[in-house]
């Protein structure tokens, strides 16, 4: 190897490591923001305990007709921040075992989380989730998934795309399939997909994916997906498989995809 080519390679390895610690930068700015918001809402939640109050020594009181009308709004609101607070919270505690989880919740969490960004872009969201569909899961975590699975999806789309998401069940897994119908993903990323800092995105961090796959295996899961670059039926589908018992692996055979961690299939 001659004297230039090293220097290249020593270029392109700084060059890697700024942006690996510019993504570990962006991650722990990430994790403080979410704890901050975490200790926020609890602190929220003592104030918001006593309009609770205040509103109910309200309806004991001679009101007009309009001004219960305005109480029950009043009312209703704060029912809707008691739901959010308990929400945020629940999502930033990590459980210590898999408890018992309506997935079905947790997907409709995940995507309200973007409802800003999906009424942007003016996509539009095909659910297709049954009214239930409980498993012992780390509620937490896999709602992070859920959510990665689904900001990529936005991210890839075009504006007023479609984004699908559907949940199936089985009689020991089921499926979580998040699909957009953006440009696909290049053949030249399947391999590195899921590696960390690796990103296709010229402002992501490449750990959506990464820490996706994580959390997944460690429900014994794992994900399949498969993308199309060719226009009209460009897009991409992620797919995860889990387990119903505590973190429990998926039998081989399960949705004929076997126990491999991921799965993976482009089209051009």
């Amino acid at each position: 190897m001659s004297l230039s080519e090293q220097h290249e390679g020593v270029s392109e390895l700084r060059l890697r490591l700024a942006k690996t610690e510019h993504a570990l930068e962006r991650a722990e700015r990430h994790a403080i923001a979410g704890r901050f918001g975490a200790e926020m809402i609890h602190e929220i939640n003592n104030p918001l305990e006593a309009v609770t109050n205040l509103a109910y020594l309200l309806k004991a009181q001679q009101l007009s007709e309009n001004a219960r009308v305005y109480l029950e709004m009043m009312d209703e609101q704060i029912r809707r921040m008691h739901h959010i607070s308990r929400q945020t919270l629940a999502f930033h505690r990590t459980a210590e075992k898999p408890l018992r989880t309506d997935l079905v919740e947790l997907l409709k969490i995940a995507i309200r989380t973007y409802n800003h960004k999906i009424a942007e872009m003016r996509l539009r969201v095909e659910l297709d989730l049954p009214p239930v569909a409980e498993c012992e899961v780390y509620p937490g975590e896999l709602t992070q998934a859920f959510a990665n699975l689904i900001s990529n999806a936005i991210e890839a789309s075009d504006e007023g795309g479609v984004l699908k998401v559907r949940l199936r069940t089985a009689a020991n897994h089921v499926s979580v399939t998040v699909c957009d119908s953006g440009c696909g993903i290049p053949s030249e990323m399947k391999n590195s997909l899921f590696d960390a800092f690796c990103s296709g995105k010229e402002a992501g961090n490449g750990l959506g994916l990464w820490i996706c796959r994580r959390i997944v295996e460690k429900h014994g899961g794992f994900i399949r997906w498969r993308s199309c670059t060719s226009p009209p039926k460009s897009g991409t589908t992620f797919r995860i498989l889990l387990g119903k018992s505590p973190a429990g692996q998926i039998a081989a055979g399960a949705g004929s995809a076997g126990n491999d961690a991921v799965r993976q299939s482009v089209a051009s």
